[in-house]
């Protein structure tokens, strides 16, 4: 069964201030037809039979990631039973780490509001630093929302591949052109995507000179550097040779997060493409993701 939910474009905050947000559940229709493509919006997957108390899957996909690239992986956790729902931030449309704030509150507000989630523990897949960033504005988001904190308490652990990490201007360039084909266009999008971001990143490194908590605003993986309740069971898939989230960033944060009393699991690879682990190696991936889940519902 299939579930597509379209974000209210028109009733998006701006700010975090939405302790107020109330239920609606109008807008979420099932469909019994195949899963499809979906630029913006959440599809929403499950056997017929799915126990009630069956967790929910959380996948946040990488920069031009599609459904059908998600529908791989929401598969053998539908095999299990569980109610999977996959989401990918259109990266065309955000310009900026602020930009995924709305894509927070659209996950918030229709997905984790309606009532056949109500209740189900959560798992988190975020993958890359574009599923980081949304997780990690979901979070900054729950933190404010009336039900934010029951809704944190049901997230018993989050998984990450290939991030978080503390990615520079040509690491962000690299990511988005990974979606073009075309030589030209790839080298046109990295030298622009470099540019630009190198600018900015220059501008908060200027005004954090004189102004507290800057990078923790404009930068998600600093974001989740801030925070100190994210879930105690946290999975990580990354290759020695990503040429976009650096390992050794990735393993500072796994060092802050066991310091916080986090249980760090891991799976590497010393040769293997950025998000593209579970094509080079099912089996293992596969068996690590069940074997996770399985465990802590235990």
């Amino acid at each position: 069964m299939t579930a597509t939910v379209k974000p209210e474009t028109d009733n998006l905050s701006s700010g975090l201030g939405l302790a107020d947000i109330k239920r609606d559940n109008s807008n979420f229709r099932l469909e019994n037809e195949p899963n499809k493509e979906i630029k913006e919006g959440i599809t929403v997957v499950h056997k017929d039979d799915i126990d009630s108390q069956a967790p929910l899957i959380i996948l946040t996909g990488w920069a031009n990631a599609t459904d059908k690239n998600l529908s791989k992986y929401s598969e053998f956790y539908v095999d299990e039973g569980y109610m999977v729902a996959r989401y990918t931030v259109p990266i065309k449309e955000v310009y900026h780490f602020g930009g995924y704030q709305r894509y927070a509150l659209t996950l918030y507000e229709q997905l984790l509001q309606l009532d056949k989630t109500e209740g189900r523990p959560i798992f988190i897949h975020n993958f890359s630093m574009n599923g980081c960033s949304l997780f990690a504005m979901l979070w900054r988001l729950l933190a404010e929302v009336a039900d934010g904190e029951s809704i944190k308490a049901r997230v018993k652990g989050v998984i990450f591949d290939s991030s978080p990490a503390n990615v520079m201007p040509w690491h962000v360039a690299e990511a988005l052109s990974m979606g073009h084909k075309a030589w030209g266009l790839k080298m046109a999008v990295k030298v622009a995507t470099t540019s630009f971001l190198s600018v900015h990143r220059f501008c908060c490194y200027a005004t954090s000179l004189v102004k507290p908590n800057v990078y923790e605003t404009q930068f998600a993986y600093f974001m989740l550097t801030s925070f100190t309740d994210l879930p105690k069971r946290q999975l990580y898939f990354y290759s020695e040779n990503d040429p976009i989230c650096l390992p050794s960033s990735i393993r500072e944060f796994q060092s802050l997060q066991r310091n916080q009393g986090v249980v760090v699991d891991e799976l590497t690879w010393p040769n293997a493409g950025h998000c593209s682990h579970l094509k080079d190696d099912r089996e293992p991936y596969v068996d690590k993701c069940v074997t996770f889940i399985r465990g802590i519902l235990k």
